[in-house]
């Protein structure tokens, strides 16, 4: 595949975030906010989870994950949370474009 058809593909590629479900039954009741994670349809390349919060804790921030199975390295902020949700999404969103930006350039 040429350098070009590589570089369109990543661009036509629509990242986003979804929400994760909330838990049912039983498991619902005290339950901390829900998650999300950041996809393409196909693969998810980061999840973000409540530290804390429902019967367990009180809620003491946001961290983010990204896996090794992604093709990027591995990182998890559980040790240094965001204060809300959405700054927990823009952080992970910057690394994770940022990664991605930087592999389309070596190809």
């Amino acid at each position: 595949m040429s350098q070009r058809r590589l570089r369109q593909k990543f661009l036509d590629m629509r990242l986003r975030w979804k929400r994760l479900p909330a838990p049912t039954g039983l498991a619902r009741i005290g339950e901390a906010p829900a998650g999300f994670k950041y996809h393409d349809g196909n693969k998810c390349y980061a999840t973000v989870y409540p530290l804390g919060g429902g019967w367990r804790s009180p809620l003491r921030g946001w961290y983010w994950v990204v896996s090794n199975d992604t093709g990027l390295p591995a990182v998890n902020t559980c040790n240094d949370p965001a204060s809300n949700s959405d700054e927990a999404k823009k952080q992970a969103q910057e690394y994770v474009l940022a990664h991605l930006n930087k592999a389309s350039s070596k190809q």
